[in-house]
């Protein structure tokens, strides 16, 4: 049986990750099938963090090199007149799971002052927005290591810290990975299935069923369609790829993807000035 080691994984997950970013240079025929492959990229990111969680032998140093590179980061993509920070979600899973991971007395107070450091900077920085204005929030969230510069947003911190718990069985990680894409999908559809009934107010059970097929089955670029709008849960095909992790690091190439990720980004930016392509386009 095929098998795949860290860095290897790391690897196809780059692949995924550009194919993804790379559709927007395709007509949707063609962009559309390269977003779903791109559903893959992150969980498999997110998934190697946790293992490196794992092997590395000081935890401390990780979060603080995730760190740095999510503040370089912040920097390079205001020059590329970008928001994409994938390095600020990776160092929240590690930071939580380093402190998750800690003795029972450090792991407590890890956590309240995890919790009260984001509550006070959301509020400081939400209260210096209108002033200093969004570039500004933008920089100093992500000094700050606030939730604000999350670019997944807290699902995939909270995936990946499932992920980490349940590294060392493949049942238990793929019962919890297919439960969080499960209630990922679920919350989604009941949240735009909720907002269509809202205003269509059908009168019997029949009624109920049919709206809500109707919303479930939609491909207008409407509220919802699990194929051509909302087809995050596609990400459940990386499970696979984690199941036949073989344990192993491989390549000792650690830089690779700190240095990886920038670099494809601003040569697609590029790229994109050069052809006149835009975002949504």
């Amino acid at each position: 049986m095929i098998r795949f080691d860290s860095f290897q994984i790391k690897i196809i997950a780059c692949i995924l990750m550009v194919i993804d970013h790379m559709a927007i240079f395709f007509p949707p025929y063609i962009s559309l099938p390269m977003q779903w492959l791109g559903r893959l990229s992150f969980p498999l990111f997110v998934f190697l963090i946790g293992w490196g969680c794992v092997y590395t032998h000081n935890i401390r140093n990780y979060v603080l090199r995730l760190y740095v590179a999510s503040v370089v980061m912040c920097g390079i993509a205001l020059l590329l007149n970008r928001s994409s920070n994938a390095f600020t979600d990776l160092l929240h899973v590690a930071l939580l799971i380093a402190i998750i991971s800690s003795s029972k007395k450090k792991r407590a107070i890890g956590i309240a002052g995890y919790v009260i450091w984001q509550v006070v900077s959301t509020l400081i920085l939400q209260s210096l927005s209108p002033i200093l204005g969004n570039v500004f929030i933008y920089i100093a969230s992500t000094i700050f290591a606030n939730w604000i510069s999350l670019d997944g947003g807290y699902f995939y911190v909270i995936l990946g810290i499932v992920l980490w718990k349940f590294h060392d069985s493949r049942v238990s990680l793929s019962l919890a990975f297919s439960s969080s894409v499960l209630l990922l999908f679920a919350s989604q559809f009941a949240s735009h299935a909720a907002s269509e009934l809202m205003y269509t107010a059908p009168t019997n059970l029949i009624s109920v069923v049919d709206q809500v097929l109707f919303v479930l089955l939609r491909n207008d670029g409407g509220l919802w369609n699990p194929l051509f709008v909302q087809y995050q849960w596609m990400m459940i095909f990386s499970l696979p790829i984690m199941l036949l992790y073989n344990n192993r690091r491989g390549l000792p190439v650690k830089w690779l993807f700190y240095v990886f990720y920038p670099a494809h980004l601003a040569i697609i930016t590029i790229a994109m000035r050069l052809l006149g392509v835009n975002y949504g386009a």
